[in-house]
């Protein structure tokens, strides 16, 4: 299980959020006592000057987070995650770091996740290979890239759906991706599945002026957006996310 976050948003409110982020992986309040994600991290960031930027690392994105390069601005779009690998799935490399890329109809997608799916099944209904020692979350990906005539939110919706369904073996299904395309459109997709009822597994989603942010509960928590009993919501302009439904936000850079 892991912590993540999409925000499109200024510099600022970037660099709180990835530092909540930080927060959350060293303790996460929601999770066995205070337990720490410490199997890797990524992201990615999406300059309105035409620039990606993306990183991968092994190591605990506490020890190892580096600063957000100026050339980003003063305001982007950001995809952030810090892993806590479920049982038997890969970890000490980092191609097991997410996000992980996959080409999409018209553009390419990076996708985050949290949780557990039975990679075999996803495999078989997509007709994709898992051997290799792949994680659950890159067969789940690459599931996306043979949808692609439908559009890039199409392959995702269908693919959550299938899982959901199908394939849930963790008590969450939490994934969020940031979909570039051709010109200045970027989008945020995002969804939520919860077997058992936690607030560990919740997303909570915040809009404030012309601002965006999807994250993680724990996340959130160290934003001081939610109480330790996350619900209700400390303020009004954050809420949890509906389970079971595939959410899209546009933006243009």
């Amino acid at each position: 299980m892991c912590r993540m976050f999409a925000s499109f948003s200024r510099r600022a409110e970037q660099q709180s959020i990835v530092s909540a982020l930080v927060r959350a992986a060293r303790n996460d309040v929601f999770r066995n006592g205070g337990e720490a994600h410490r199997d890797g991290w990524g992201g990615c960031a999406l300059a309105s000057g035409d620039a990606v930027f993306t990183w991968r690392s092994t190591r605990p994105i506490y020890q190892d987070l580096p600063a957000i390069p100026d050339a980003l601005g003063q305001t982007f779009l950001a995809l952030f995650h810090a892993r806590l690998a479920a049982d038997g799935e890969p970890v000490n490399a980092p191609a097991y770091s997410h996000p992980f890329t996959v080409t999409a109809q018209d553009g390419h997608m990076y996708v985050c996740h949290n949780g557990w799916v039975d990679k075999e099944k996803v495999g078989r209904e997509y007709g994709v290979r898992v051997e290799g020692g792949k994680s659950d979350t890159q067969v789940m990906c690459e599931a996306m890239s043979t949808l692609g005539k439908g559009g890039a939110f199409e392959g995702f919706r269908e693919v959550m759906e299938f899982c959901r369904e199908n394939a849930m073996k963790g008590g969450a299904l939490n994934v969020l991706a940031l979909f570039i395309g051709n010109g200045r459109m970027a989008e945020v997709y995002y969804h939520s599945s919860l077997l058992k009822e936690s607030v560990y597994g919740r997303l909570y989603s915040r809009q404030t002026g012309g601002s965006f942010a999807v994250m993680s509960s724990t996340v959130a928590y160290y934003m001081g957006l939610i109480d330790a009993s996350g619900q209700p919501p400390l303020v009004q302009d954050t809420m949890a996310v509906e389970e079971n439904a595939c959410f899209r936000e546009s933006f243009t850079l």
